[in-house]
């Protein structure tokens, strides 16, 4: 069978469909379920933590071995000294004194530990920390006002003690950055400390060596432990963020040179490969001469290249420019001629008898004035995003200098500096690397470090080549060679680009559980868990329908949107969902309040309404156009009065999301067609207050959107809308494409297999084909349909479906048969616009009633037959496409499906008997890795006496737990405090002493000599006694009874017959411990999450779902199969079953119970 595959890769799902291209029809389909993630965030915060828990340890562990090894202080000094720490005066204005007056060893001591616990903020970027870019939240905002605070001063600790801004607060508190410094700022401080305290032995030319040795350790002392690993020690000791050789390994391999790594894109190198490869797939048409086409020889290449030197941004009209192009010239691309081609190959398969000619001509009339109009838009196009913006920044940078004039002989040497500037992330990095380049002077080195932020955010990312393969490309294409040629002329095969040799997709390893060598996602730059996951389980359902099927002819994929963002972004994009519910319920309020029979609305009508509200709210309840306002009771009533507009028209971009979208009278609408808005108000006077409503919308997209210029005709989009660009679509689209052995003739051999659609295409597609809104709440079905729209998205379709909308923008007519409709007929745009003025007037405008049922329910039909026309003469993949879809992906029992499925062409009796309802997939969990105890881990006493510590909050705590409290001897004002506190509150009820709790309106404070400045009491030690600890860990030690249960045991009792669930821990299996099952008890079979377990009751009804949790011996949780939502789960009896069967269903869900489809 030669079939097309369909994937829609979502973060805990995949909805996939298998296309017969021979029959055109859905051959199979189905939907494979899994958890999101492993959560991470909070385990990588708790790593974080104890790293710089650990880190921060280490540097006073070695301030204490300094003032210890070199006589200054003894460890009981050292002792007393931090005592004073917590009872003595502040020490702040010791702080300040250190600076210009002498003190003594003990306070120098403390003050240097105060330093080294909080030693200033250092950034690990590229930029400079003040740059007006960073200065957008809160925490940078003060860290630039305290830095030039701090200029003023001599020391930090002079400004904390003379400031009258810190006479109150020295320390940081919740959203209150006032004592953010600089890490800089702050060492200046220590060395102008060090320096004052030591100033009689740095004098003394025989103490003045090791006094310098101790500032030098004290400073930035690094050593390397007994494993061979670097320590930093130092208070300012600072370990790489990262560099190069690490970014390096995790680079990907070139798609030609197999062992070289993808080079940096801001390399001049790389620019220049873009930029030639651009110039070389322009299309020159000589319209004198029967379109002649020809492209640009070696000469205008070159010519070119050296234009592209001196213009920052290349348009095809200076193309004409300097190649002196005459006017019977016209500039055209591969996607246009191909649009073009397709458009009258439709045209004449549409119209081909004798009957339609003139619609035949009409319809080659439009296909031409669509591709003359592209043509003209070309012109305008720039040949590149960015032509040379590498070149172009250094010439700025070294105009008129000895570099810049060696740069302009040999760009090439801005590779070595763009590299080091990506793959660098501190100053000190990128400087240290820069100093290594010869050609560099250290006047030239200073200039780049000082470059602007914009300008250094260009250094990032990598090209899909290396350098090497793009040198040997370039050669060629300098030649004049067309791109695939220059590729072919450098020696290299453009059939591995689009054919594998491997008959299944190889796997990449979760980074998690990967070992030395293995292929991982994280070598390809694919570092988050969400998408390691969701494209692990992709790579494993392809190879299922190859082994099923065999190899695919092509392969159609959509990736959601999320995999681009990082987990907190995924965080911020549900709280902002959970607003726009909120807001939406408040929305369907005010319908109620306005249209009081809107529960006769369909719920599409309501949710069109709710639209409309929002971008109502959105443009400050006006016309965006033309300034009006927008009365809310005409736009809930009267639905012709408003219409939503597309700002970027549908015929350019396939963008239906809300920062593309305006709501505006239906007159502006119409006027509008097609046109940008700039382009549509074309008075100043208007466009200038047009321009200040525009300014006053908050989101920067859609203003971004609303003032655009010009707009490259999409017309030609046909290759974008096939091909998404996030960097995980790519990847994916590249892996399989690169790595498959795909199907097909020898004619499709060098064609792209491969298509990353993007997900506005399938929405667009999804709506105007008909299908019912996503209810995500209602089962899991949806992600099918998605999948089958995805595997029906072909070049030639969306060339139909732009050809189609831009018709309808310019008010021309749906289809030939509303052509002939148009003034008599019964359903036509006539006849529709009249019953929906009808409709209207027989509703009453203020309460919503209706007044004249007859005219209503005409009205209503009419309107209803001629959207239902409108739809289905959208394009479409085939005929019975959206009936069929409707039912494969349908809730419905197989008997039903067959039957129904004989109203479909195409799906013959033998192929109809083979069908069954889709059964979803459900990941199964069978793996045994987890940890032998619970996250927590405990501080180890001092004292072992098989006791361990916990820290609990003083809410929580009761009178033994003080008793039991290392502060009974370490600190006595506090423990006689806290049992004042308990001993004043009064029991209630039959309450006992124990049971007695601090209120949690009850604040306390540590006692001090001066109360002011005391720190509130949150927590206290408290000793536990937990027996037998298993084993320490990091320093600390685990406790044993929060194991995680690995897996469950289904046992039989042999004499009564009943059932039980037994848990197996991690703990167990790690001790390699017997499970006892219990005396008379016999094992079943294993049962883990996602195993499909079968009840079957005494009087033998039947429960069935996807075994989720154990909740007691014979209790369990269950999920019926077409949710994905755990919380839908039900809880199920097992003791008294009369049979229990556990299956595990394959990835594809064909091994399905056959029962189950009933």
């Amino acid at each position: 069978m030669k079939y097309s595959l369909g994937l829609d890769i979502g973060t805990a799902s995949i909805g996939w469909a298998v296309l017969d291209l021979e029959k055109e029809r859905i051959h199979d389909l189905g939907v494979r379920l899994f958890d999101s993630q492993i959560k991470n965030k909070e385990r990588r915060q708790y790593a974080s933590t104890r790293r710089m828990n650990k880190r921060r340890k280490q540097r006073l562990n070695h301030l204490k071995a300094v003032f210890i090894d070199n006589n200054l202080l003894s460890a009981d000094e050292i002792r007393s000294a931090l005592k004073d720490q917590k009872i003595t005066e502040s020490i702040y204005p010791l702080r300040a004194r250190a600076a210009t007056q002498q003190i003594s060893n003990r306070e120098l001591f403390r003050v240097l530990y105060l330093i080294a616990k909080k030693r200033g903020f250092k950034s690990n970027r590229k930029s400079d920390p003040n740059d007006n870019e960073s200065s957008g939240t809160k925490f940078k905002e003060q860290l630039a006002k305290n830095s030039a605070t701090a200029e003023k001063y001599q020391t930090i600790g002079l400004m904390l003690e003379n400031n009258p801004a810190y006479t109150n607060r020295k320390r940081n508190s919740k959203d209150n950055y006032i004592a953010t410094f600089q890490r800089e700022d702050i060492r200046k401080e220590v060395e102008i400390i060090l320096h004052k305290q030591f100033e009689k032995e740095l004098d003394d030319p025989q103490m003045s060596y090791q006094y310098e040795k101790i500032i030098k350790s004290l400073l930035d002392e690094v050593s390397i432990n007994d494993n061979g690993k670097k320590q930093y020690l130092g208070i300012f000791a600072q370990r790489p963020y990262t560099n190069a050789s690490l970014i390096e390994k995790m680079t990907g391999f070139c798609e030609f040179e197999k062992t070289e790594r993808r080079y940096v894109k801001a390399s001049y190198t790389t620019e220049e490969y873009i930029f030639l490869s651009a110039l070389s797939n322009i299309v020159i048409l000589n319209t004198s001469k029967n379109d002649e086409r020809y492209y640009i020889d070696k000469d205008g290449v070159e010519q070119l290249l050296t234009l592209a030197k001196q213009e920052k941004i290349l348009k095809c009209s200076d193309i004409r420019k300097a190649l002196k192009l005459g006017k019977t010239i016209c500039f055209s691309n591969k996607a246009i001629e191909d649009t073009y081609r397709d458009n009258v190959e439709h045209a004449n398969k549409k119209y081909s008898s004798p009957q339609n000619k003139e619609m035949l001509a009409e319809a080659l009339e439009a296909a031409r004035k669509i591709r003359d109009r592209s043509r003209k838009s070309v012109e305008r196009q720039k040949i590149c995003e960015k032509n040379l913006e590498t070149f172009y920044i250094f010439k700025k940078l070294f105009k008129d200098s000895v570099l810049g004039q060696k740069i302009e002989e040999n760009p090439y040497l801005l590779d070595d500096i763009a590299y080091i500037l990506t793959v660098n992330i501190d100053d000190e990095s990128v400087k240290t690397n820069l100093q290594k380049l010869k050609f560099l002077s250290d006047h030239d080195i200073s200039i780049i470090m000082n470059m602007s932020t914009n300008d250094l955010n260009h250094f990032s990312g990598r090209s899909n080549l290396s350098r090497l393969a793009m040198q040997n490309i370039i050669k060629h294409l300098k030649e004049g060679y067309q791109s695939h040629l220059a590729i072919q002329k450098a020696g290299y095969d453009t059939k591995e680009i689009y054919q594998g040799n491997n008959i299944t997709l190889p796997s990449l390893k979760l980074s998690d559980f990967s070992q030395d060598g293995d292929e991982t996602f994280e070598k390809y730059g694919i570092n988050s868990k969400v998408a390691q996951r969701a494209l692990s389980q992709s790579i494993k359902l392809i190879n299922a329908i190859i082994k099923k099927y065999g190899s695919p002819t092509y392969v159609r994929v959509e990736l959601a949107r999320e995999f681009a963002k990082t987990e907190e972004e995924r965080e911020k994009i549900e709280r902002n969902n959970k607003r726009n519910r909120e807001k939406n319920r408040k929305y369907e309020e005010i319908i109620n309040q306005i249209f009081k029979d809107n529960h006769k609305l369909p719920p599409s009508k309501i949710g069109h309404i709710i639209r409309k509200l929002t971008l109502r709210d959105q443009q400050n309840c006006k016309d965006i156009y033309s300034g009006d306002h927008i009365d809310v009771t005409t736009l809930v009533l009267d639905e012709s009065a408003y219409e939503i507009d597309h700002i970027i028209p549908r015929s350019k971009r396939f963008i239906n999301d809300m920062n593309n979208l305006v709501l505006t009278s239906t007159k502006n609408n119409r006027e509008k067609s097609n046109q940008l808005p700039l382009a549509y108000i074309s008075d100043p006077t208007k466009q200038k207050e047009f321009l200040e409503r525009v300014n006053l919308i908050k989101d920067k997209q859609k203003r971004k959107n609303l003032r655009l210029n010009s707009c490259e005709d999409q017309d030609s989009m046909t290759e974008q809308a096939l091909n998404d660009t996030k960097h995980v679509a790519k990847f994916f689209k590249n892996h399989i494409q690169r790595n498959l052995l795909f199907a097909g003739d020898d004619e499709e051999n060098g064609r792209q297999r491969v298509f990353a659609i993007p997900g506005p295409v399938t929405a667009y597609l999804r709506a105007r084909w008909g299908f019912d809104q996503k209810d995500r709440d209602a089962n899991a079905l949806h992600h099918a349909i998605d999948a089958c729209v995805i595997v029906a998205t072909t070049p030639k379709l969306l060339n139909r479906v732009m050809y189609h909308e831009s018709h309808r923008e310019q008010g021309k007519l749906y289809s030939e048969r509303q052509a002939a409709e148009q003034d008599t007929g019964d359903f036509g745009m006539q006849a529709y616009l009249q019953a929906k003025k009808m409709y209207y007037d027989s509703l009453d405008r203020v309460s919503g009633e209706i007044i004249d049922p007859h005219k209503h329910n005409v009205a209503y039909k009419i309107m209803q037959e001629h959207e239902k026309r409108y739809r289905y003469s959208f394009p479409r993949p085939w005929t019975d496409f959206m009936r069929e879809v409707s039912l494969r992906a349908g809730d419905i029992d197989k008997k039903t499906l067959q039957n129904k499925l004989v109203e479909i062409n195409n799906y013959d009796a033998e192929f109809r008997r083979t069908l069954h309802p889709i059964f979803i997939s459900h990941m199964r969990y069978g793996k045994t890795r987890g940890s032998g105890h619970g996250e927590q881990i405990y501080k180890k006493p001092y004292k072992d006496d098989g006791r361990i510590i916990q820290h609990k909050s003083i809410y929580d705590i009761s009178p033994d737990d003080i008793e039991s409290s290392p502060i009974a001897t370490s600190d006595r004002k506090l423990y006689e405090l806290l049992k004042d506190t308990f001993s004043k509150i009064e029991l209630k009820g039959n309450q006992s002493e124990k049971d007695k709790r601090i209120d949690k309106n009850t604040v306390i404070y540590k006692p001090s000599k001066n109360p002011d400045k005391s720190p509130v009491v949150k927590r206290i030690p408290v000793y536990i006694d937990k027996t037998p600890i298993p084993h320490e860990v990091r320093g600390g030690v685990v406790l044993n009874e929060k194991g995680t249960v690995a897996y469950s045991i289904l046992c039989q009792s042999s004499t009564t017959g009943h059932y039980k669930v037994v848990p197996v821990y991690f703990r167990q299996i790690h001790a390699n411990k017997k499970i006892d099952l219990g005396k008379g008890w016999k094992y079943i079979s294993r049962i883990v999450p996602n195993d499909f377990v079968v009840i079957i009751k005494k009087d033998g009804s039947k429960i069935s779902g996807y075994y989720k949790t154990r909740k007691g011996d014979t209790l369990i949780s269950i999920l019926p199969h077409q949710h994905s939502d755990s919380s839908r789960a039900i809880s199920q009896r097992v003791g008294t079953a009369k049979e229990i069967h556990i299956y595990n269903i394959s990835i594809l869900g064909d091994n399905t119970p056959e029962e189950e489809y009933k």
